[in-house]
């Protein structure tokens, strides 16, 4: 898809355009640079006479391999520069659909207020359908963009993989031709990010009794909730299916934290979020969240919860992985979906699992 001009991603190209030159093309040329320089290094200590200095000749192969990692320096930085310009249009659009959202709020209290005043159920029903549709798909392109956002960051770290790798093979050759000590620097710093860590298993029973509705639309999952004599809101059964979840996993009597009992609207998700703030179980670091535990979605960056979902795990990429409840489906509408969400767009997670 293509979000205000800008196209969407999949996975990590490792290759990043500055002024229609990808910083790939630039690297290789660098890294030429730097087999030129060891040929140079050879040639000159084979061609040595007394018409040389042993000085002369060191500087020479030394400014050799430090204009070597200077232009890897150069191509690293004008890609961090176009970086930081592309990261700027992401979040200009992140801030357009996060006014979306706030538009359609605004028209959802409109059609309440006409439903409370008499108005046709079923003509409102449908126009309420539509609207969640469409948050739901808003929803869906802001965490395109953040994906989008890892994945220039990924291809930002590969370049600097192999920038290091490039300087660090012009060290060896100076070393080894100039001797020890003898080493160049770069301007700037060139850091790769840390590995992520693998998914988490999803063994735990929340997880595997939520899967088993994986797909199902809304109108299948109101007559299975509430035939199971679960609460079923229409239009808004996030925090319905979660608590479905947890009940039937648990017990309704045996969830930790005794949530169904003590949390005082299960079905709202900023009650969710206080409750779990008042018994320290509330937490945004997602190293701290085991399979079966809640996450609390913050779409519009208000620091409200607009949105749950039941935490499975963190993926290789980075993302974390959920199954939720009134999202979006590869068939469109409103069901019960695995979903890989990016952090930027978690408001934190609820840790069931550090509760007794």
């Amino acid at each position: 898809m293509t979000l205000n001009g800008i196209g969407s991603t999949s996975g990590n190209s490792g290759v990043f355009k500055t002024d229609g030159v990808s910083v790939a093309k630039r690297l290789q040329e660098a890294n030429k640079t730097v087999l030129d320089a060891k040929a140079k290094m050879t040639n000159e200590n084979e061609l040595q006479t007394v018409d040389i200095s042993e000085t002369e000749n060191t500087a020479k192969t030394s400014s050799t391999a430090q204009n070597a990692a200077d232009e890897i320096q150069n191509a690293v930085d004008s890609a961090e520069e176009t970086y930081k310009k592309n990261i700027e249009l992401y979040y200009e659009q992140i801030d357009t659909l996060r006014q979306q959202l706030k538009d359609i709020d605004e028209q959802r209290r409109a059609l309440t207020r006409q439903l409370s005043q008499g108005g046709e159920i079923s003509q409102l029903q449908s126009s309420f359908s539509q609207l969640n549709n469409q948050k739901n798909q808003i929803y869906d392109n802001i965490n395109t963009i953040f994906i989008n956002i890892m994945s220039i960051e990924d291809a930002i770290a590969e370049n600097k993989a192999v920038a290091n790798s490039a300087v660090n093979e012009i060290n060896s050759l100076s070393a080894s031709s100039l001797g020890a000590g003898n080493t160049v620097s770069t301007g700037g710093t060139l850091s790769t990010l840390s590995a992520r860590s693998n998914s988490e298993k999803t063994g735990n029973a929340v997880i595997d009794f939520a899967e088993q509705f994986d797909d199902k639309n809304a109108s299948q999952m109101s007559q299975i909730m509430r035939g199971n004599g679960s609460a079923y809101h229409e239009n808004a059964w996030c925090a319905d299916f979660v608590t479905f979840a947890l009940k039937n996993a648990y017990g309704k009597d045996n969830v930790p934290g005794n949530f169904i009992n003590t949390c005082s609207n299960t079905a709202y998700c900023p009650t969710i979020h206080s409750w779990a703030k008042s018994n320290g179980s509330f937490s945004t670091d997602v190293n701290s969240a085991k399979p079966g535990d809640i996450v609390l979605f913050d779409w519009d960056g208000d620091g409200s919860a607009d949105h749950v979902g039941l935490f499975k795990g963190i993926n290789s990429n980075g993302t974390v992985a959920t199954i939720e409840g009134n999202t979006s489906g590869v068939a469109g509408g409103s069901c019960v979906e695995n979903k890989n969400r990016t952090r930027g767009t978690i408001l934190g997670y609820v840790r069931l699992s550090a509760l007794s």
